[in-house]
């Protein structure tokens, strides 16, 4: 498991191209450099999904700009962003309008996840297991 603090934790799904996050309270300078980093070795995977779950402060505008920037030009991939924020939910959902790669769930939507990343069942138990260890850590 990749942590860099209680703040953002990170794993892959085994076997897959699916990437789970949890940001689980406020993150540091480094720890969002060292997800950043992570993300710029996956450039070369031209079909990677995310899973971005969201508990505690919404990222910073600074880093959402540099993950902005880190994901332009990669069509094949997909973001999914979980909260139980509804605050986050309207921002996601508006920028959704222009960009058909994110999508908002609740922790509720797990199955409508799974659906818009069309996972096989391996993946999708994989995905979850993985999701609820993360989350559990919070």
């Amino acid at each position: 498991m990749r942590t860099t603090g209680p703040g953002l934790i990170w794993d892959n799904v085994p076997n897959t191209n699916i990437l789970v996050a949890c940001h689980l309270g406020p993150t540091t300078l480094e720890q969002e450099r060292r997800y950043l980093d992570y993300i710029r070795s996956l450039s070369d995977i031209p079909q990677m999904r995310f899973v971005i779950y969201i508990d505690g402060p919404a990222t910073t505008p600074r880093f959402n700009r540099r993950i902005g920037q880190l994901v332009r030009g990669q069509e094949g991939w997909q973001a999914a962003l979980m909260s139980p924020s509804l605050a986050l939910r309207f921002v996601v959902t508006a920028v959704a309008l222009v960009n058909r790669r994110i999508r908002f769930f609740t922790p509720e939507q797990q199955a409508d996840m799974i659906e818009y990343f069309r996972c096989t069942v391996e993946e999708a138990d994989a995905l979850i297991r993985l999701l609820e260890a993360l989350r559990s850590r919070a």
